[in-house]
């Protein structure tokens, strides 16, 4: 299950605009904590910043994106299992599996913001596209990072 999930995920990339990847800077950060989460705090900040969130509740928002971040996963699995066929079990479903992972991500995410009195669902919605951007992004350049420290180049 976890080798198909992480074919969702990269297929999440595929869904998002194209970009253009981070510089070779060796202070970008590629943990697995960056990588895997699903709204990791340093992208939601930049986020916030750049759509004038409030800083009044970031805090809180952080802690509860944080706590919903352990939940995606579980929920995922959970909606996928109520489906037939479960298209987290079949590679032939792979785009309703995508729109599943999606749309549980706007989900949670859209919780945390209502009940931290952001509402307008355009504006969550732009913010979360915004947190995946950066996401594929980073996840690109360490990638990137990773193949040339794997075959250094031959000239």
């Amino acid at each position: 299950m976890s080798k198909y999930f992480f074919g969702i995920l990269l297929a999440i990339g595929c869904i998002i605009n194209p970009v253009q990847i981070f510089s070779q800077a060796d202070d970008i950060d590629c943990s697995e904590e960056i990588i895997i989460s699903f709204f990791p705090q340093p992208f939601v900040e930049k986020t916030f910043d750049k759509f004038d969130v409030s800083d009044k509740n970031r805090e809180e928002i952080y802690n509860e994106l944080a706590k919903q971040d352990e939940k995606v996963i579980e929920t995922v699995e959970a909606k996928g299992a109520k489906m037939d066929p479960n298209p987290l079990h079949d590679p032939r479903y792979r785009q309703e599996a995508v729109k599943l992972f999606r749309q549980t991500l706007l989900d949670l995410f859209s919780q945390v913001l209502t009940r931290n009195g952001i509402t307008d669902p355009e504006q969550i919605q732009a913010m979360l596209d915004d947190i995946q951007q950066q996401k594929l992004e980073r996840f690109r350049h360490c990638i990137e990072r990773y193949r040339d420290q794997e075959s250094p180049d031959q000239e």
